[in-house]
């Protein structure tokens, strides 16, 4: 069961959300930045965040954030999938109700699309499967490994 958290209830979750952002991120330098902005955006209603809950509902089995983004290149609205960290390995049908989830939501907003991004295979194959297709190609030149 995938529960919405509301903007009042992170403060009681907000160990697992670091946690779960931490592990997440591959920021090390400026996570408590990354954590800060996070907060903010969750509080203020500017991203979402949603819990997996065990089958008995007494454990939280994965941690997702949301935020509704505009391209500024074509104007449209799309959800960003920002973080997905499962505490433990999910099922088939765990990752159909979190599509049925993202689509709905992403209905409700008018968002023309969904996006995420990741630099893990096996998350690229399971976006492959349930249809997400690859839109963007993104560079990144390292400052701190090329001085």
């Amino acid at each position: 069961m995938i529960i919405k958290v509301l903007p009042n209830r992170i403060p009681k979750i907000w160990d697992l959300i670091k946690f779960a952002t931490a592990k997440t991120s591959g920021v090390i330098s400026n996570l408590d930045a990354l954590l800060n902005d996070l907060l903010h955006s969750l509080l203020s209603s500017k991203a979402q965040c949603f819990v997996r809950l065990s089958e008995n509902q007494r454990e939280v089995d994965a941690v997702i954030i949301t935020k509704i983004m505009l391209d500024n290149m074509s104007g449209e609205k799309y959800l960003l999938l920002q973080m997905y960290y499962a505490f433990k390995k999910g099922s088939e049908k765990d990752w159909e109700e979190s599509m049925r989830l993202f689509i709905d939501l992403s209905k409700k907003e008018n968002c023309s699309s969904i996006s995420f991004y990741t630099d893990n295979s096996k998350i690229a194959a399971l976006a492959d499967i349930h249809g997400f297709k690859k839109s963007k190609t993104g560079y990144e030149y390292r400052i701190k490994e090329s001085v």
